[in-house]
């Protein structure tokens, strides 16, 4: 790899960290304004891991294989709907354009401190 082309790839990882939200700015479940810079995200594989802190009112962002890391969309769980297990493998979230249904594997659960 040349330097300019670890440069390129170091701009772009600065990019989405510096997108990333760090703290929801109100309590309000309905408030969707975030302040950034914030946490980096790692993806992992279906049902591979135990995702025990997906809880009621978190805020989460949706991921869209269509768009960049920094373009997801922001949301808070509202609803936490168990599989057969008991396990919760689905969460309906809400969204500045309303409800919608995710899996868990779907959803990335903002490290935050409310």
């Amino acid at each position: 790899m040349t330097l300019e082309e670890f440069l390129t790839i170091i701009t772009q990882i600065e990019g989405i960290l510096n997108s990333r939200p760090i703290t929801p700015l109100s309590e309000d479940i309905d408030d969707f304004e975030i302040l950034t810079p914030g946490h980096f995200l790692i993806q992992r594989n279906k049902w591979q891991f135990h995702k025990d802190n997906v809880k009621l009112n978190t805020m989460v962002l949706i991921k869209d294989d269509n768009l960049p890391v920094n373009k997801w969309s922001l949301g808070r769980i509202t609803k936490l709907v168990p599989g057969t297990d008991g396990k919760v493998r689905v969460v309906e979230i809400k969204t500045n354009k309303g409800k919608i249904k995710r899996s868990i594997g779907k959803v990335c659960v903002l490290p935050l401190d409310n």
